[in-house]
């Protein structure tokens, strides 16, 4: 996920530049990302879980 945060900043820096953000695209962005923390928090869990690590 971290390497993939350049890039998104690029592209967000770039669509702002040229007034593709609205409201709507940040919400949207904004839980996606909060969407990914959570399922890699998930599968974090899971793998930890087991006693024969």
């Amino acid at each position: 996920m971290i390497i993939l945060a350049q890039p998104v900043a690029y592209l967000m820096s770039m669509a702002n530049e040229n007034g593709m953000i609205t409201t709507t695209t940040m919400a949207l962005v904004s839980v996606g990302i909060i969407g990914l923390f959570v399922v890699s928090y998930l599968i974090t869990i899971r793998l930890f879980a087991r006693k024969d690590l």
